[in-house]
Protein backbone atom coordinates (compact mmCIF):
# COMPACT_ATOMS: atom_id res chain seq x y z
CA UNK A 1 0.00 0.00 0.00
CA UNK A 2 1.58 3.37 -0.78
CA UNK A 3 0.95 6.55 1.39
CA UNK A 4 1.35 9.85 0.14
CA UNK A 5 2.03 12.91 2.83
CA UNK A 6 1.33 16.98 1.04
CA UNK A 7 3.45 19.58 2.34
CA UNK A 8 1.76 22.97 2.42
CA UNK A 9 3.73 25.89 3.15
CA UNK A 10 2.06 29.46 2.96
CA UNK A 11 2.82 33.05 4.39
CA UNK A 12 0.75 36.02 4.60
CA UNK A 13 2.25 39.38 4.02
CA UNK A 14 -0.75 41.57 4.25
CA UNK A 15 -2.09 41.11 0.73
CA UNK A 16 0.35 39.28 -0.44
CA UNK A 17 0.80 35.58 -0.15
CA UNK A 18 3.58 33.19 -1.02
CA UNK A 19 2.58 29.44 -1.44
CA UNK A 20 4.53 26.33 -1.70
CA UNK A 21 3.11 22.83 -2.06
CA UNK A 22 4.79 19.12 -2.30
CA UNK A 23 3.50 15.32 -2.44
CA UNK A 24 5.66 12.97 -0.88
CA UNK A 25 5.68 9.19 -1.29
CA UNK A 26 6.36 6.27 0.50
CA UNK A 27 5.67 2.45 1.35
CA UNK A 28 4.68 3.00 5.14
CA UNK A 29 3.92 5.65 7.64
CA UNK A 30 5.06 5.85 11.38
CA UNK A 31 2.06 7.76 13.21
CA UNK A 32 1.45 8.24 16.83
CA UNK A 33 -0.99 10.63 19.70
CA UNK A 34 0.26 10.94 22.82
CA UNK A 35 0.38 12.71 25.87
CA UNK A 36 2.61 13.42 28.68
CA UNK A 37 1.27 15.02 31.79
CA UNK A 38 3.44 18.52 33.14
CA UNK A 39 6.33 17.57 35.29
CA UNK A 40 7.27 14.74 33.56
CA UNK A 41 11.04 13.99 33.02
CA UNK A 42 12.05 11.13 30.62
CA UNK A 43 8.35 9.57 29.98
CA UNK A 44 8.71 6.81 27.62
CA UNK A 45 7.49 6.53 24.14
CA UNK A 46 8.07 3.42 22.09
CA UNK A 47 8.20 3.95 18.67
CA UNK A 48 10.30 2.95 15.90
CA UNK A 49 12.17 5.10 12.81
CA UNK A 50 14.48 3.75 10.22
CA UNK A 51 15.89 7.09 9.99
CA UNK A 52 17.29 6.10 6.37
CA UNK A 53 13.96 5.45 5.29
CA UNK A 54 12.25 8.74 6.31
CA UNK A 55 10.75 10.58 3.46
CA UNK A 56 8.82 12.95 5.47
CA UNK A 57 8.52 13.79 9.07
CA UNK A 58 6.71 15.93 11.40
CA UNK A 59 6.65 16.37 15.06
CA UNK A 60 4.72 18.35 17.20
CA UNK A 61 3.54 19.38 20.46
CA UNK A 62 1.00 21.66 21.92
CA UNK A 63 3.50 22.63 24.87
CA UNK A 64 6.84 23.52 25.06
CA UNK A 65 8.73 19.96 25.63
CA UNK A 66 12.18 17.89 25.38
CA UNK A 67 12.39 14.99 23.08
CA UNK A 68 15.31 12.72 23.41
CA UNK A 69 15.97 9.57 21.31
CA UNK A 70 16.66 6.51 22.49
CA UNK A 71 18.05 7.14 25.82
CA UNK A 72 16.81 9.87 28.57
CA UNK A 73 20.68 10.07 29.99
CA UNK A 74 22.80 10.17 27.01
CA UNK A 75 20.25 10.35 23.83
CA UNK A 76 21.17 10.22 20.19
CA UNK A 77 19.81 13.22 19.23
CA UNK A 78 17.72 15.48 21.19
CA UNK A 79 14.61 18.08 19.69
CA UNK A 80 13.35 21.19 21.64
CA UNK A 81 10.31 21.75 20.90
CA UNK A 82 8.44 24.79 21.23
CA UNK A 83 4.07 24.88 21.34
CA UNK A 84 2.58 24.40 18.42
CA UNK A 85 5.66 24.94 16.04
CA UNK A 86 6.46 21.90 14.14
CA UNK A 87 9.49 20.29 13.54
CA UNK A 88 9.38 19.65 9.84
CA UNK A 89 11.49 17.75 7.72
CA UNK A 90 11.37 15.72 4.16
CA UNK A 91 13.83 14.38 1.66
CA UNK A 92 14.73 17.70 0.04
CA UNK A 93 14.67 19.74 2.69
CA UNK A 94 16.99 22.33 3.05
CA UNK A 95 18.77 21.47 6.36
CA UNK A 96 19.79 17.93 7.90
CA UNK A 97 17.45 15.62 9.17
CA UNK A 98 17.78 16.04 13.29
CA UNK A 99 17.42 12.56 13.90
CA UNK A 100 20.82 10.75 12.52
CA UNK A 101 20.62 7.03 14.28
CA UNK A 102 17.57 4.88 13.95
CA UNK A 103 14.78 5.16 17.09
CA UNK A 104 13.61 2.63 18.93
CA UNK A 105 11.97 5.06 21.81
CA UNK A 106 11.72 8.70 22.74
CA UNK A 107 11.74 10.37 26.17
CA UNK A 108 10.11 13.46 26.49
CA UNK A 109 10.50 15.94 29.48
CA UNK A 110 7.84 17.97 29.66
CA UNK A 111 8.07 21.15 32.30
CA UNK A 112 5.59 23.33 30.41
CA UNK A 113 3.17 23.88 33.03
CA UNK A 114 0.30 21.68 31.48
CA UNK A 115 -0.11 18.07 29.98
CA UNK A 116 1.30 18.13 26.22
CA UNK A 117 -0.48 16.19 23.63
CA UNK A 118 2.73 15.04 20.96
CA UNK A 119 1.68 14.42 17.09
CA UNK A 120 4.20 12.10 15.01
CA UNK A 121 3.99 12.04 11.25
CA UNK A 122 6.53 10.11 9.56
CA UNK A 123 6.43 8.32 5.82
CA UNK A 124 8.88 5.72 4.85
CA UNK A 125 9.74 3.83 2.33
CA UNK A 126 10.46 0.45 4.06
CA UNK A 127 11.88 -1.02 0.87
CA UNK A 128 14.00 1.07 -0.83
Amino acid sequence: MAFTHTLQQSVQAGSQVVTGSKQFSGSAKVSLEETVANGLTDSLINVAIDVSAVKCFILLSDQNVTIETNNGTTPDNTIALIANVAYVWCSDSYDTFKLTVDVTKFYVTNSSGATATIKLEALVDATP
